[in-house]
Protein backbone atom coordinates (compact mmCIF):
# COMPACT_ATOMS: atom_id res chain seq x y z
CA UNK A 1 0.00 0.00 0.00
CA UNK A 2 1.29 3.47 -0.88
CA UNK A 3 1.40 5.92 2.01
CA UNK A 4 0.90 9.62 1.27
CA UNK A 5 3.67 12.05 2.02
CA UNK A 6 2.59 13.75 5.24
CA UNK A 7 2.15 17.52 5.01
CA UNK A 8 4.67 17.99 2.21
CA UNK A 9 4.35 20.54 -0.56
CA UNK A 10 8.01 20.59 -1.53
CA UNK A 11 9.06 19.13 -4.86
CA UNK A 12 9.85 15.48 -4.33
CA UNK A 13 9.71 12.05 -5.98
CA UNK A 14 9.53 8.83 -3.96
CA UNK A 15 10.20 5.47 -5.60
CA UNK A 16 9.15 2.04 -4.35
CA UNK A 17 11.82 -0.36 -3.10
CA UNK A 18 11.45 -2.45 -6.24
CA UNK A 19 11.44 0.41 -8.71
CA UNK A 20 15.14 0.27 -9.67
CA UNK A 21 15.36 -3.51 -9.85
CA UNK A 22 12.29 -3.61 -12.12
CA UNK A 23 13.40 -0.71 -14.31
CA UNK A 24 15.74 -1.17 -17.27
CA UNK A 25 16.91 1.84 -19.31
CA UNK A 26 16.95 1.06 -23.03
CA UNK A 27 18.33 4.50 -23.92
CA UNK A 28 18.90 7.80 -22.14
CA UNK A 29 20.56 11.16 -22.63
CA UNK A 30 20.96 14.33 -20.58
CA UNK A 31 22.11 17.84 -21.45
CA UNK A 32 24.54 19.75 -19.32
CA UNK A 33 23.95 23.35 -18.24
CA UNK A 34 24.94 25.86 -20.94
CA UNK A 35 24.40 29.54 -20.16
CA UNK A 36 22.35 31.50 -21.11
CA UNK A 37 20.14 28.73 -22.49
CA UNK A 38 19.50 27.22 -19.04
CA UNK A 39 17.22 30.21 -18.34
CA UNK A 40 14.99 29.38 -21.30
CA UNK A 41 12.91 26.25 -21.93
CA UNK A 42 15.20 23.27 -22.05
CA UNK A 43 14.79 19.55 -22.68
CA UNK A 44 17.26 18.37 -20.06
CA UNK A 45 16.63 14.63 -20.07
CA UNK A 46 15.22 11.87 -22.27
CA UNK A 47 14.97 8.18 -21.40
CA UNK A 48 13.35 5.12 -22.89
CA UNK A 49 12.62 2.67 -20.10
CA UNK A 50 11.20 -0.82 -19.72
CA UNK A 51 9.45 -1.65 -16.43
CA UNK A 52 8.57 -5.12 -15.14
CA UNK A 53 6.86 -6.51 -12.05
CA UNK A 54 5.61 -4.34 -9.21
CA UNK A 55 6.80 -0.72 -8.93
CA UNK A 56 5.47 2.74 -8.14
CA UNK A 57 6.61 6.32 -7.81
CA UNK A 58 4.97 9.29 -6.10
CA UNK A 59 5.54 12.85 -7.34
CA UNK A 60 4.86 15.90 -5.22
CA UNK A 61 4.84 19.37 -6.83
CA UNK A 62 7.48 18.46 -9.39
CA UNK A 63 9.31 21.56 -10.64
CA UNK A 64 10.02 20.24 -14.15
CA UNK A 65 7.49 19.27 -16.77
CA UNK A 66 7.59 15.49 -17.28
CA UNK A 67 6.09 14.14 -20.49
CA UNK A 68 5.69 10.35 -20.64
CA UNK A 69 4.52 8.37 -23.65
CA UNK A 70 3.61 4.69 -23.33
CA UNK A 71 4.21 2.71 -26.56
CA UNK A 72 3.75 -0.72 -24.94
CA UNK A 73 2.07 -2.27 -21.92
CA UNK A 74 -0.26 -0.80 -19.33
CA UNK A 75 0.26 1.00 -16.03
CA UNK A 76 -1.85 2.94 -13.52
CA UNK A 77 -1.80 6.71 -13.16
CA UNK A 78 -3.43 8.31 -10.13
CA UNK A 79 -4.22 12.03 -10.22
CA UNK A 80 -6.54 13.96 -7.87
CA UNK A 81 -7.36 10.69 -6.10
CA UNK A 82 -8.67 9.04 -9.29
CA UNK A 83 -6.83 6.09 -10.85
CA UNK A 84 -6.65 5.63 -14.64
CA UNK A 85 -5.36 2.56 -16.46
CA UNK A 86 -2.91 3.83 -19.08
CA UNK A 87 -3.10 2.01 -22.40
CA UNK A 88 -0.46 1.98 -25.19
CA UNK A 89 -0.48 5.19 -27.23
CA UNK A 90 -1.14 7.39 -24.20
CA UNK A 91 0.66 10.60 -23.24
CA UNK A 92 0.82 11.68 -19.56
CA UNK A 93 1.98 15.10 -18.37
CA UNK A 94 3.25 16.11 -14.92
CA UNK A 95 3.86 19.79 -14.25
CA UNK A 96 3.74 22.44 -11.54
CA UNK A 97 -0.03 22.57 -11.30
CA UNK A 98 -0.19 18.94 -10.08
CA UNK A 99 0.28 18.64 -6.28
CA UNK A 100 0.51 14.84 -6.11
CA UNK A 101 0.66 12.08 -8.70
CA UNK A 102 1.16 8.33 -8.35
CA UNK A 103 2.41 6.12 -11.16
CA UNK A 104 2.33 2.36 -10.57
CA UNK A 105 2.42 -0.98 -12.33
CA UNK A 106 -0.80 -2.62 -13.50
CA UNK A 107 -1.12 -6.26 -12.40
CA UNK A 108 2.71 -6.51 -12.44
CA UNK A 109 2.61 -6.28 -16.24
CA UNK A 110 5.56 -5.30 -18.40
CA UNK A 111 5.39 -1.76 -19.79
CA UNK A 112 7.61 0.59 -21.77
CA UNK A 113 7.71 4.37 -21.66
CA UNK A 114 9.55 7.28 -23.27
CA UNK A 115 10.13 10.08 -20.79
CA UNK A 116 11.06 13.68 -21.66
CA UNK A 117 11.89 16.20 -18.91
CA UNK A 118 11.52 19.91 -19.67
CA UNK A 119 12.97 22.61 -17.42
CA UNK A 120 14.42 26.09 -17.56
CA UNK A 121 13.66 29.47 -16.09
CA UNK A 122 11.00 30.38 -18.67
CA UNK A 123 9.04 27.13 -18.43
CA UNK A 124 6.37 28.21 -15.93
CA UNK A 125 5.57 31.53 -17.63
CA UNK A 126 5.40 29.97 -21.10
CA UNK A 127 3.22 27.09 -19.89
CA UNK A 128 0.81 29.53 -18.21
CA UNK A 129 0.74 31.63 -21.38
CA UNK A 130 -0.22 28.57 -23.42
CA UNK A 131 -3.05 27.95 -20.93
CA UNK A 132 -2.87 24.14 -20.92
CA UNK A 133 -5.89 22.01 -20.07
CA UNK A 134 -6.11 20.60 -16.57
CA UNK A 135 -6.23 17.03 -17.90
CA UNK A 136 -3.06 14.98 -17.47
CA UNK A 137 -3.82 12.07 -19.80
CA UNK A 138 -4.09 12.25 -23.58
CA UNK A 139 -4.76 9.44 -26.07
CA UNK A 140 -2.87 10.02 -29.31
CA UNK A 141 -3.75 9.00 -32.85
CA UNK A 142 -1.31 6.81 -34.79
CA UNK A 143 -0.11 9.87 -36.70
CA UNK A 144 0.48 11.86 -33.48
CA UNK A 145 2.35 8.94 -31.93
CA UNK A 146 4.69 8.70 -34.93
CA UNK A 147 5.35 12.47 -34.86
CA UNK A 148 6.07 12.37 -31.12
CA UNK A 149 8.63 9.59 -31.53
CA UNK A 150 10.25 11.40 -34.48
CA UNK A 151 10.68 14.62 -32.49
CA UNK A 152 12.03 12.78 -29.45
CA UNK A 153 14.56 10.90 -31.58
CA UNK A 154 15.74 14.20 -33.06
CA UNK A 155 16.18 15.71 -29.58
CA UNK A 156 17.93 12.55 -28.36
CA UNK A 157 20.44 12.78 -31.20
CA UNK A 158 21.33 16.40 -30.29
CA UNK A 159 21.61 15.60 -26.58
CA UNK A 160 23.84 12.57 -27.05
CA UNK A 161 26.42 14.65 -28.94
CA UNK A 162 26.39 17.45 -26.32
CA UNK A 163 28.17 19.90 -28.61
CA UNK A 164 28.16 23.43 -27.09
CA UNK A 165 27.62 24.98 -30.53
CA UNK A 166 24.29 23.09 -30.82
CA UNK A 167 22.91 24.53 -27.54
CA UNK A 168 20.94 27.24 -29.34
CA UNK A 169 19.53 24.70 -31.77
CA UNK A 170 18.55 22.44 -28.87
CA UNK A 171 16.85 25.31 -27.02
CA UNK A 172 14.78 26.22 -30.09
CA UNK A 173 13.90 22.56 -30.62
CA UNK A 174 12.71 22.43 -26.99
CA UNK A 175 10.23 25.27 -27.66
CA UNK A 176 9.07 23.51 -30.81
CA UNK A 177 8.58 20.28 -28.87
CA UNK A 178 6.54 22.02 -26.17
CA UNK A 179 4.31 23.71 -28.75
CA UNK A 180 3.83 20.35 -30.48
CA UNK A 181 2.77 18.72 -27.19
CA UNK A 182 0.15 21.38 -26.46
CA UNK A 183 -1.20 21.39 -30.02
CA UNK A 184 -1.57 17.60 -29.88
CA UNK A 185 -3.29 17.69 -26.50
CA UNK A 186 -5.73 20.40 -27.60
CA UNK A 187 -6.60 18.53 -30.81
CA UNK A 188 -7.14 15.29 -28.91
CA UNK A 189 -9.37 16.94 -26.33
CA UNK A 190 -11.45 18.72 -28.98
CA UNK A 191 -11.97 15.48 -30.90
CA UNK A 192 -12.94 13.55 -27.78
CA UNK A 193 -15.39 16.23 -26.63
CA UNK A 194 -17.17 15.95 -30.00
CA UNK A 195 -17.31 12.14 -29.78
CA UNK A 196 -18.80 12.30 -26.27
CA UNK A 197 -21.30 15.00 -27.35
CA UNK A 198 -22.36 12.91 -30.37
CA UNK A 199 -22.91 9.83 -28.18
CA UNK A 200 -24.96 11.78 -25.63
CA UNK A 201 -27.08 13.41 -28.37
CA UNK A 202 -28.04 9.96 -29.66
CA UNK A 203 -28.72 8.69 -26.13
CA UNK A 204 -31.07 11.62 -25.43
CA UNK A 205 -32.72 12.29 -28.80
CA UNK A 206 -32.69 8.87 -30.47
CA UNK A 207 -33.20 6.54 -27.52
CA UNK A 208 -35.39 4.15 -29.46
CA UNK A 209 -32.73 3.76 -32.18
CA UNK A 210 -29.79 2.86 -29.94
CA UNK A 211 -29.68 -0.92 -29.66
CA UNK A 212 -26.49 -1.40 -27.64
CA UNK A 213 -23.23 0.23 -26.59
CA UNK A 214 -21.58 -1.46 -29.58
CA UNK A 215 -24.19 0.13 -31.87
CA UNK A 216 -23.60 3.51 -30.24
CA UNK A 217 -19.84 3.18 -30.82
CA UNK A 218 -20.49 2.40 -34.50
CA UNK A 219 -22.70 5.50 -34.77
CA UNK A 220 -19.87 7.62 -33.32
CA UNK A 221 -17.24 6.00 -35.55
CA UNK A 222 -15.08 4.77 -32.66
CA UNK A 223 -14.39 1.43 -30.95
CA UNK A 224 -16.28 0.18 -27.90
CA UNK A 225 -13.01 0.31 -25.93
CA UNK A 226 -12.54 4.00 -26.81
CA UNK A 227 -16.16 4.83 -25.98
CA UNK A 228 -15.84 3.13 -22.59
CA UNK A 229 -12.60 4.94 -21.86
CA UNK A 230 -14.01 8.36 -22.85
CA UNK A 231 -17.04 8.00 -20.56
CA UNK A 232 -15.08 6.60 -17.61
CA UNK A 233 -12.48 9.38 -17.88
CA UNK A 234 -15.12 12.11 -18.24
CA UNK A 235 -17.98 10.90 -16.02
CA UNK A 236 -16.58 8.06 -13.91
CA UNK A 237 -19.15 5.62 -15.32
CA UNK A 238 -19.53 3.37 -18.35
CA UNK A 239 -21.57 4.37 -21.45
CA UNK A 240 -24.19 1.78 -20.47
CA UNK A 241 -24.53 3.23 -16.96
CA UNK A 242 -24.89 6.72 -18.45
CA UNK A 243 -27.34 5.51 -21.11
CA UNK A 244 -29.44 3.55 -18.59
CA UNK A 245 -29.83 6.61 -16.38
CA UNK A 246 -31.05 8.65 -19.36
CA UNK A 247 -33.55 6.13 -20.68
CA UNK A 248 -34.85 4.99 -17.27
CA UNK A 249 -35.30 8.65 -16.35
CA UNK A 250 -37.26 9.37 -19.54
CA UNK A 251 -39.30 6.17 -19.14
CA UNK A 252 -40.21 7.14 -15.56
CA UNK A 253 -41.29 10.62 -16.69
CA UNK A 254 -43.45 9.11 -19.44
CA UNK A 255 -45.09 6.66 -17.01
CA UNK A 256 -45.79 9.44 -14.52
CA UNK A 257 -47.18 12.00 -16.99
CA UNK A 258 -48.78 10.05 -19.88
CA UNK A 259 -51.23 7.22 -20.62
CA UNK A 260 -48.89 5.44 -23.05
CA UNK A 261 -48.94 1.64 -22.61
CA UNK A 262 -45.96 0.32 -20.65
CA UNK A 263 -44.82 -1.60 -23.73
CA UNK A 264 -44.68 1.58 -25.83
CA UNK A 265 -42.81 3.46 -23.11
CA UNK A 266 -40.20 0.70 -23.23
CA UNK A 267 -39.95 0.80 -27.04
CA UNK A 268 -39.59 4.60 -27.03
CA UNK A 269 -36.58 4.28 -24.75
CA UNK A 270 -34.68 1.56 -26.55
CA UNK A 271 -36.12 -1.55 -24.84
CA UNK A 272 -37.21 -3.89 -27.61
CA UNK A 273 -38.43 -6.60 -25.23
CA UNK A 274 -41.35 -5.59 -22.91
CA UNK A 275 -40.48 -8.29 -20.36
CA UNK A 276 -36.86 -7.18 -20.21
CA UNK A 277 -38.00 -3.55 -19.80
CA UNK A 278 -40.23 -4.43 -16.84
CA UNK A 279 -37.51 -6.51 -15.18
CA UNK A 280 -34.80 -3.88 -15.74
CA UNK A 281 -37.09 -1.03 -14.62
CA UNK A 282 -37.94 -2.83 -11.37
CA UNK A 283 -34.25 -3.50 -10.72
CA UNK A 284 -33.47 0.21 -11.27
CA UNK A 285 -36.37 1.78 -9.29
CA UNK A 286 -37.41 -1.04 -6.96
CA UNK A 287 -40.96 -1.22 -8.38
CA UNK A 288 -42.46 -2.38 -11.66
CA UNK A 289 -43.47 0.17 -14.36
CA UNK A 290 -47.17 -0.34 -13.54
CA UNK A 291 -46.59 0.13 -9.82
CA UNK A 292 -44.46 3.21 -10.51
CA UNK A 293 -47.31 4.71 -12.57
CA UNK A 294 -49.82 4.01 -9.79
CA UNK A 295 -47.59 5.64 -7.16
CA UNK A 296 -47.08 8.67 -9.40
CA UNK A 297 -50.82 9.12 -9.91
CA UNK A 298 -51.42 8.87 -6.18
CA UNK A 299 -48.96 11.72 -5.70
CA UNK A 300 -46.41 9.55 -3.89
CA UNK A 301 -43.85 10.15 -6.67
CA UNK A 302 -43.60 13.54 -8.34
CA UNK A 303 -42.19 13.78 -11.91
CA UNK A 304 -39.94 16.69 -10.91
CA UNK A 305 -38.30 14.51 -8.25
CA UNK A 306 -37.24 11.75 -10.63
CA UNK A 307 -33.45 11.71 -10.63
CA UNK A 308 -32.09 12.28 -14.12
CA UNK A 309 -28.92 14.11 -13.09
CA UNK A 310 -25.76 12.76 -14.66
Amino acid sequence: MIKPIEGSRASDTVFSDRYNENCFALANAEWYDVRPFSTTIWVNGIAEVELNGYWHCIRECHLSMIIEYWPEGRCEYEVNGKTHVIEPGTLCITWQRNPRLVLRSHNNERARKIRVTLGGGALLSIVELLNPKRENIFHLTAEQQAEFVRKVNSLMYTMKHKAPETAAQHSLASYDFLLFIFSVCNRVQGSEREEISRAIRFMVNCREQVRSVSHLADICGISVTTLNRLFRDRFGKSPKQYWDKIRFGHAAKALATSDLPVKEVGFDNGFGNPLYFSTAFKKHFGVSPSEFRRLAREGKIKPAEIDMDL
